[in-house]
C-alpha cells in the first residue's frame, strides 16, 4: 500500500513566491500597455479616443441590457 505524500513545510513558501512572480508579471504587462496607449494617443488621439467611445457604447449597451 502507497503511503500518503506528506507535506514538506515548502508549500507555502513555493506559493508566496509564485503570487510574487504573477504580480511582477502583472504589474510588467500593465507598464508596457500603458506605454502602448501613451503612445498611440500621442501619435492618433482621434483615432484612441474613436476606439474607447466605441468600447464605452458597447459597454453601454451589454450593462444596459441587462437590467
Amino acid at each position: 500500500m502507497a503511503e500518503k505524500e506528506r507535506p514538506t513545510g515548502n508549500g507555502e513558501a513555493r506559493i508566496e513566491e509564485d503570487a510574487n512572480a504573477a504580480a511582477a508579471a502583472l504589474g510588467d504587462t500593465l507598464r508596457e500597455a500603458e506605454d502602448f496607449v501613451q503612445r498611440q494617443w500621442r501619435d492618433n488621439p482621434l483615432s484612441v479616443a474613436a476606439a474607447v467611445a466605441g468600447i464605452g457604447l458597447l459597454l453601454g449597451f451589454l450593462l444596459g441590457r441587462r437590467s
